[in-house]
């Protein structure tokens, strides 16, 4: 139950909200005496926010009909704010909103929007049990490692190397993607090429060492255009490692991986069927993307021998070296 915290959390950091509601999510079960959850912050450390939510929280819960009990009276449910205040919420809030929350408009109008989407919900509810087609099998394991990419650069930033990033992201890639292999394509120090630092999977033997230039191929044109490419014949990406897999490799989808707005790595997926990967898939790994990205910036600048710096206009990235 109190995972629901720091996962709500993750989630909606992947949303460019234009104010900060992450951390009001954080910090929405904190208590006023540093009781609460899930990192025991106390008082003003709490952000505002999050103590107005946790009130507003509390009351609207208390005054609706749940299955364990039917709903309570405002008054009751204003007791129990009043006697979890200084304690559990912060005094001045619940002051505050015993006096105004009579004057707050609370907007009950069923609007056509809201049907339609209380319809689907209840439509999908009956659909859980019916059978699923191989594709949305593939993204059963999705949501939990989701949010292990969300926590990747915060767990290893200014901590862990760039092998132990690139380790972590193939493992995670290959459960949300079975059976698909993959590299991730580095620029090489000292030129304009790309060169595969990890690969995973059935076929990785097969990737290892594998470099291409910028703008060449099915990777550098991801490279240099930062756009993705889904679905291609592999074989234009790999020329004969293609074919030296076993099974042959037929499928490449290819995806840009940028920290802010440089481009740090490619990550190139490979299947041994045609048309293997879904439109699902890929947008996960963009999603996953900004934050695999910062997690391999972070690990390059542990390492004092390397820095990532512009190429020139038209292309994308030099990996120079310091020495």
């Amino acid at each position: 139950m109190k995972l629901h915290v720091d996962v709500g959390a993750d989630i909606l950091s992947l949303v460019q909200f234009p104010y900060p509601v992450e951390p009001i999510v954080r910090c929405h079960h904190e208590n006023w005496d540093g009781s609460g959850y899930p990192r025991g912050v106390a008082g003003e450390a709490i952000p505002i926010g999050a103590r107005i939510l946790s009130v507003v929280d509390c009351f609207d819960a208390l005054t609706s009909d749940r299955p364990y009990r039917g709903r309570m009276t405002d008054e009751a449910a204003l007791d129990i704010l009043r006697e979890r205040r200084a304690r559990m919420y912060d005094p001045e809030v619940v002051d505050t909103f015993i006096r105004v929350y009579r004057d707050i408009p609370v907007d009950h109008t069923d609007t056509t929007e809201q049907r339609e989407v209380m319809q689907r919900i209840t439509q999908s509810r009956h659909e859980v049990e019916a059978p699923q087609d191989a594709s949305a099998d593939v993204m059963t394991p999705a949501s939990g490692n989701l949010l292990a990419f969300v926590s990747l650069s915060r767990l290893v930033s200014g901590e862990g190397n760039l092998d132990d990033v690139l380790a972590l992201s193939s493992k995670l890639i290959a459960d949300v993607i079975p059976g698909a292999s993959g590299a991730w394509y580095l620029p090489e120090a000292g030129s304009d090429r790309l060169v595969a630092a990890e690969s995973f999977g059935p076929a990785a033997s097969a990737l290892r060492g594998a470099s291409i230039e910028v703008g060449e191929r099915l990777t550098g044109w991801v490279a240099a255009s930062r756009q993705p490419i889904v679905n291609s014949d592999a074989a234009l990406d790999l020329g004969p490692r293609a074919h030296a897999a076993n099974p042959p490799l037929r499928c490449c989808m290819s995806i840009p991986i940028t920290a802010g707005t440089t481009l740090v790595a490619v990550l190139s997926l490979y299947a041994d069927v045609q048309d293997a990967f879904t439109g699902d898939q890929r947008r996960l790994v963009q999603m996953v993307a900004p934050h695999v990205g910062g997690a391999i910036q972070a690990a390059r600048r542990v390492s004092p021998a390397c820095q990532v710096v512009p190429m020139d206009k038209g292309r994308e990235l030099r990996l120079v070296s310091n020495r």
